[in-house]
């Protein structure tokens, strides 16, 4: 990996909010016909610390598209991560991300799906995308009283940059609906929502039999970070109930990363900050 300077002046006091440390990012030179995924650094023992990146990365591995990942604070022109580059395209949001490179590519990871197993993947993949699966994550990680030194270390956050995400995402929380419920609440939620993808899944080896597809890519980059990212919090607990849900993530990560250990930081911080950006060699799947 090599690393290079962010030339901006981070000065915490005069952001209006936490996320306006994520700065977005210019255009600048980039190899050609290359994807360039852009996210936030590796995480402890998931290859991301956010589902998001982690689908999308598992999307481009299972499409078999060479990509290059570059990790920083540099956001897309929405303000978010993952997003990426190619040619003189930047597409941001995971979801248009896949989107355009079925397109770009001539990928259709859901061509085996008929009708109705369209519309089933669809609203399972909306469910953890934009339900309690989410949430739970967010509020497990940013407002409920645990541990969060790994945060502290995956990010290199101090403890007031801690305290002020905790009060941001607090309020996002409360005004999406899912802050309004009790922490045991959101459990009985998160169990429920996890038993009807363990349900969904049965004995199968991907949700829709024997080929993966779209919907794969978003439930592993969920599940795994209940399964490998949150050691020894409720939702670790949780999904350990539904056996067939962790055979799921384990079979995915050796079918489709062979280099997991090198992906993920065991515990350490990932490098990136403010100042710092880490690009990785080629991927070629």
């Amino acid at each position: 990996m090599s690393k290079q300077s962010i030339k901006r002046k981070f000065i915490p006091g005069l952001f209006m909010s936490p996320w306006d440390v994520f700065s977005v990012a210019s255009r600048e030179a980039n190899p050609r016909d290359l994807v360039i995924l852009r996210q936030i650094g590796r995480g402890l023992y998931a290859p991301s610390m956010s589902p998001f990146p982690l689908k999308l990365e598992t999307y481009l591995r299972m499409a078999k598209i060479p990509y290059q990942s570059v990790h920083s604070f540099k956001m897309s022109s929405k303000g978010k991560t993952p997003w990426i580059q190619y040619n003189d395209d930047d597409v941001a949001d995971s979801a248009f991300c896949v989107d355009y490179l079925n397109d770009k590519f001539g990928v259709d990871l859901n061509a085996n799906l008929n009708c109705q197993e369209r519309a089933v993947a669809r609203a399972f993949e909306k469910m953890v995308e934009e339900g309690t699966l989410f949430w739970s994550l967010v509020l497990y990680r940013w407002v409920y009283p645990v541990d969060r030194s790994l945060m502290l270390k995956v990010f290199g956050f101090s403890s007031y940059w801690m305290w002020v995400m905790v009060s941001y995402v607090r309020n996002m929380a409360w005004a999406q609906g899912s802050g309004r419920h009790s922490q045991q609440e959101v459990d009985h939620i998160l169990e429920g929502d996890l038993r009807a993808v363990s349900d969904l899944l049965g004995d199968k080896m991907f949700i829709f039999g024997d080929t993966p597809s779209e919907v794969d890519c978003s439930l592993f980059g969920f599940l795994s970070q209940y399964r490998y990212n949150m050691c020894g919090l409720k939702p670790e607990q949780i999904i350990e109930t539904f056996p067939n849900l962790g055979k799921y993530c384990d079979r995915i990560q050796s079918l489709y990363w062979p280099d997991w250990d090198d992906k993920i930081t065991h515990g350490e911080y990932s490098g990136i900050g403010p100042y710092t950006v880490i690009k990785e060699e080629i991927f070629r799947p």
